[in-house]
């Protein structure tokens, strides 16, 4: 079966990191969608409705019969919030969750505090929900750059398959070794 994508791109107004990764993983043969957090989140949002603006998203996909990967970079692990609230049929249609480079703290609303490693009043820690997805039965993998993996290194579970690539919060912009990382099965 094919995978498709969708990526929540957490890297600001224009998501070159998150289009650049599009571009490597459609050369695997899956769509991919990227969805801008930054836009998305000017208005404040909801886990539950953030979750059904990604059910909306993802109905393209089971059209096709594909299975879909969740993509969070950076802020976009905000996703873990809302993926419980997913409808048991789109559940069963996510074949993994993928964070790269993760935020430890997301929202449901921009806050520039975040851009000079700050947060918003509202964010909430992404890990619980990492943990949470684990214990759901959702595969998920956090890949990191080896200049950050130290302060990763406290947060690691041991039911997430982690993965450290060469470089820093952008992993060198080398999209052809995220899409690899993406498209190979997990260790756990």
């Amino acid at each position: 079966m094919r995978t498709d994508f969708l990526i929540v791109s957490g890297d600001g107004a224009i998501p070159y990191f998150s289009w650049g990764l599009a571009k490597a993983l459609r050369s695997t043969g899956g769509n991919t969608h990227v969805i801008g957090a930054f836009w998305h989140f000017l208005k404040r949002r909801t886990p539950e409705g953030f979750a059904r603006y990604l059910e909306q998203r993802l109905s393209s996909f089971r059209e096709r019969g594909a299975s879909v990967q969740l993509v969070g970079y950076s802020f976009g692990a905000v996703l873990v919030h809302s993926v419980p609230h997913f409808s048991d049929s789109v559940l069963r249609q996510i074949s993994r969750v993928t964070l790269i480079a993760p935020a430890e703290r997301a929202g449901f609303r921009f806050h520039p505090a975040g851009w000079w490693g700050g947060h918003g009043p509202d964010d909430q820690p992404t890990d619980p929900a990492i943990a949470n997805l684990a214990r759901m039965g959702v595969s998920v993998q956090v890949i990191v750059g080896s200049d950050d993996a130290e302060q990763h290194a406290g947060r690691r579970l041991a039911e997430i398959d982690y993965v450290t690539l060469p470089g820093g919060h952008t992993l060198r912009a080398d999209y052809a070794a995220i899409a690899t990382q993406l498209t190979r099965p997990l260790s756990r």
